[in-house]
């Protein structure tokens, strides 16, 4: 049984966990899935390792135009339902950039009415991905971002309000989340909050 997952996520009737603890032995890339329409039950066969060998974990799994993305330390996935013997067919759509932490995934709609997710990079950038081409939104802040406690950032978390992203990091040196970042994804501007 699952006794542990970093990320989770209901899709199409499907319980999804992402980087489990199974019967005592971590699976950092492992997805596995519900039966259909429960929570409760499970068939053993019903998950994917996915990029096992490849050295990264999956930290983020967000949800865009009906797939799933899985994003790993540098790379994302795309899971789509594809029913059958099959269930999910994944396909990698980037092997540069990747999410750090899982409550730094937001979905947001752009003022072109541009639906995406936003998300912290292990690079400590923020990107914006719209299922096809991840692209950096934090290049003019780089020195802030440059500045943040890189053993933390999977400690990193956000929040939306229709308007703004609001990401908080460890500042240099912290043991705790000092800062705040406000993006506002209608008009492209950054703001900087320290505590």
């Amino acid at each position: 049984p699952v006794t542990a997952a970093r990320t989770t996520t209901f899709f199409q009737n499907y319980l999804l966990f992402g980087n489990t603890v199974e019967g005592g032995t971590r699976r950092p890339t492992r997805v596995r899935w519900s039966n259909v329409g429960t929570i409760s039950t499970y068939t053993s066969a019903d998950f994917v390792d996915v990029a096992a060998q490849a050295g990264q974990e999956l930290n983020c799994i967000g949800q865009l135009y009906g797939d799933v993305y899985l994003g790993f330390t540098s790379s994302l996935y795309k899971m789509s339902l594809v029913g059958g013997s099959g269930t999910f067919a994944f396909s990698q759509v980037s092997n540069e950039v990747g999410c750090a932490a899982k409550n730094s995934l937001q979905q947001v709609t752009l003022s072109n009415s541009q639906t995406g997710l936003l998300f912290l990079d292990s690079k400590k950038r923020i990107y914006f991905f719209n299922g096809t081409t991840p692209v950096e939104v934090s290049s003019l802040i780089h020195t802030t971002l440059d500045a943040v406690n890189g053993a933390r950032l999977q400690y990193a978390v956000s929040a939306v309000d229709g308007e703004h992203y609001f990401l908080c990091l460890s500042g240099s040196g912290a043991s705790t989340n000092t800062l705040c970042l406000d993006f506002n994804y209608l008009t492209g501007e950054w703001s900087k909050h320290v505590y």
